[in-house]
């Protein structure tokens, strides 16, 4: 199926069609019966069939600042009236100058002379032209005059009305995906590039593809059983929250399904997600407890801290034992210190840090030494003196985990990996704990 700009002639191949005209957002039940009569005139006649469209939308040109409102994408409408047995989307850039354009100029001009149309068919309540003067009767007339046929469907109607992209747009913003879907006879879907995000879902055993909601209506808020469609064809079940994300700082909006047994990086590939049902409205969670509780699985979770300066305190302005008791509710598996000293000067706040945090593993990942532009890696210390300062950490039995941060190479860890493998990692039952326990 072809793409063609309506703002200029067209091949002469598809000149002499029968257009279904209107804007078609959505592609529903009722858009499919204009589509589907044009479609059947086309064929009886043996011309092509075409499908003309508007980009923007009206509504986006006249009011700018309107909140999102698109049911589909270009891409995806030019897919569901190929389905639909058009030979051709013809797409009319809506701008101030077809805005400008009388209803007879449209038709006399865009549908006759750019289109070299022999026929149109469009819904009976289409308007077009300047101050939307155009409508049904005043189509026919000017049709009929240049030889062009003209034909109307009704509505499409069910229990409630006749079937239109207002009410779709309602019943997703209530989150009744069901009356959408049937509306529409497809799941509304989101179609976008898959986003590097801060993978926080990936950190709680839930990676999710982000994408971002771009000019698409926002349906409800909340999290939905979701289908989606890989570039290669292949559908994938799942779940994905639609919102803010409340519950992480700073809120930003956006579509994260997560693919249920699905492990294959989607980075940068264009996908389809379609939600099928509305499960729950978004819930922002105060902790992380309550949020794995929520999810139904607790995963570890390591907290790290860095210690500014010889002061003893952290970024937060905390004391090394303030900050072990501000995180301790989370029971991480690990807490720690990193970064800002080196291993020399960060000695005496990890052994503080192990005192305290009786109930937990300590890690340890120091720079290498203070900054140094003069040396090779802009730090102090080799990979000799932090390997044997973090050994003797080993040593006194104040660390579980070790490693390097600003200034390390993997010259550092190597050497650190080489002093360390001989030491007893600290364990609840070493003697450091036992004044603590017995307390």
């Amino acid at each position: 199926m072809e793409r063609l700009d309506g703002n200029a002639l067209i091949p002469d191949a598809f000149r002499g069609g029968v257009v279904a005209l209107g804007n078609f957002d959505g592609v529903h039940a009722g858009h499919q019966a204009v589509i589907g009569k044009a479609v059947a005139l086309a064929r009886a006649r043996g011309v092509p069939a075409l499908v003309a469209t508007f980009d923007p939308h009206p509504i986006r040109h006249f009011a700018p600042d309107a909140p999102p409102f698109r049911l589909t994408t270009l891409d995806q409408r030019q897919h569901y009236l190929a389905q639909a047995g058009a030979d051709a989307m013809v797409v009319f850039h809506f701008s101030n100058t077809l805005a400008n354009v009388t209803a007879e100029a449209f038709v006399t001009d865009w549908l006759g002379g750019h289109l070299g149309a022999s026929g149109v068919v469009t819904g009976e309540d289409f308007t077009f032209g300047k101050g939307r003067g155009g409508n049904i009767t005043v189509l026919r007339e000017i049709a009929g005059k240049l030889g062009m046929s003209c034909d109307a469907v009704g509505p499409v109607c069910d229990d409630d009305g006749p079937i239109s992209s207002s009410r779709i747009r309602k019943a997703l913003q209530s989150g009744d995906c069901e009356t959408a879907t049937r509306l529409l006879t497809r799941p509304f879907a989101v179609e976008g590039p898959v986003q590097h995000g801060d993978k926080n879902g990936r950190k709680l055993g839930f990676p999710t593809a982000n994408i971002d909601m771009g000019n698409y209506l926002r349906p409800r808020y909340g999290i939905y059983a979701v289908r989606g469609l890989l570039p290669d064809g292949r559908f994938l079940n799942g779940a994905a929250n639609l919102g803010i994300r409340p519950t992480f700082d700073p809120p930003k909006e956006l579509l994260e399904p997560h693919f249920f047994d699905f492990k294959e990086d989607l980075y940068e590939q264009v996908i389809e997600v379609e939600f099928h049902s509305f499960i729950r409205p978004e819930k922002k969670f105060d902790s992380l407890d309550e949020l794995m509780e929520q999810t139904g699985e607790r995963l570890p979770v390591i907290i790290s801290g860095t210690v500014t300066d010889a002061s003893g305190r952290i970024l937060s302005g905390q004391t090394v034992p303030a900050f072990w008791n501000s995180v301790r509710h989370a029971r991480p598996l690990a807490v720690g210190l990193n970064c800002a000293l080196g291993a020399a000067v960060m000695r005496p706040y990890i052994e503080e840090l192990a005192k305290v945090a009786g109930d937990t593993f300590i890690s340890c990942y120091p720079n290498a030494g203070l900054p140094n532009p003069m040396a090779e890696t802009g730090f102090d210390e080799t990979p000799e003196v932090t390997g044997r300062m973090l050994a003797e950490f080993a040593q006194a039995g104040f660390v579980n985990i070790v490693g390097g941060c600003c200034g390390t190479t993997p010259e550092h860890i190597a050497e650190i990996a080489r002093r360390v493998g001989s030491y007893r990692p600290r364990s609840k039952a070493d003697p450091l704990f036992s004044g603590l326990l017995a307390a």
